[in-house]
């Protein structure tokens, strides 16, 4: 049971620290991407616009674009798979608004 609680923590650790790293070391850039963090953990991160359930239109251009980032990582196989997974919103600078960044 000691060596279960040990993955997930090395798990939570390894999902902290790539999703800390997104938009900083990693592009925020819409789409997929993967990887493995070593033999063991896989890793999965999606990045997609945000646009909450209540605002059935799109809001009007600003600054900054709103973008759902979620990070999972599995480990294990067959009945032994097992998954961590974090999300949160993240903002990235919209370039394309006139007379941003003059």
């Amino acid at each position: 049971m000691a060596g279960l609680a040990d993955e997930h923590a090395r798990a939570m650790i390894l999902a902290e620290s790539l999703l800390a790293s997104v938009g900083v070391e990693m592009p925020l850039q819409p789409g997929e991407s993967g990887g493995e963090f070593d033999e063991r953990f896989r890793w999965a991160l999606r990045v997609n616009p945000f646009m909450p359930a209540d605002a059935p239109l799109p809001p009007p251009p600003v600054q900054f674009a709103p973008y759902w980032v979620e990070l999972s990582v599995e480990w294990g196989e067959g009945d032994e798979l097992r998954s961590y997974s974090l999300g949160t919103l993240r903002l990235l600078a919209n370039n394309r608004q006139p007379g941003f960044g003059q």
